[in-house]
């Protein structure tokens, strides 16, 4: 498979962290609306966990939404494009924009594979994919807490 093929096809599975993201602010509502109403404490407690795991899901989404742009870019040309992140990740805050300059006299440029770049993306989306599900499964768990009034 061709570089920009793969680029682009990780780029769309990144994509669907939007989705997953819509999904979680939903649980969240019905989370936080079940603290809200709940009865008992231990089903509040409950719908509370699912509602911290609303945190942790965003904070994936964030970042599977922004590697999914970086793949986007790197779908044009996936080498030079790759050395050029590299290189802007690679410097600090305020250092030289020179080329394969370092605050530190030598060069810190990585050049990363697009297989290294395409599994460490993929995982990000499989740990969103994660926490959504704690998320709801502790939300299943609040709300028949709720139903049963424990």
């Amino acid at each position: 498979m061709s570089n920009d093929v793969n680029c682009g096809l990780t780029a769309g599975f990144l994509d669907s962290g939007h989705v997953l993201a819509n999904a979680s602010n939903a649980a969240a509502i019905v989370a936080g609306i079940g603290c809200i109403i709940a009865g008992p404490a231990c089903g509040r407690w409950v719908l509370g966990g699912s509602f911290l795991f609303w945190f942790v899901e965003c904070w994936f989404a964030v970042r599977v939404s922004i590697d999914g742009s970086l793949f986007r870019v790197l779908a044009a040309d996936p080498v030079e494009a790759g050395r050029k992140l590299d290189a802007m990740l690679s410097r600090p805050a305020g250092a030289p924009t020179r080329p394969n300059a370092s605050p530190f006299g030598t060069a810190t440029v990585r050049d990363r594979p697009l297989e290294e770049r395409t599994r460490g993306a993929m995982k990000l989306w499989r740990k969103q994919i994660a926490a959504l599900a704690m998320q709801l499964a502790t939300l299943t768990a609040g709300i028949v807490l709720r139903v049963a009034n424990i």
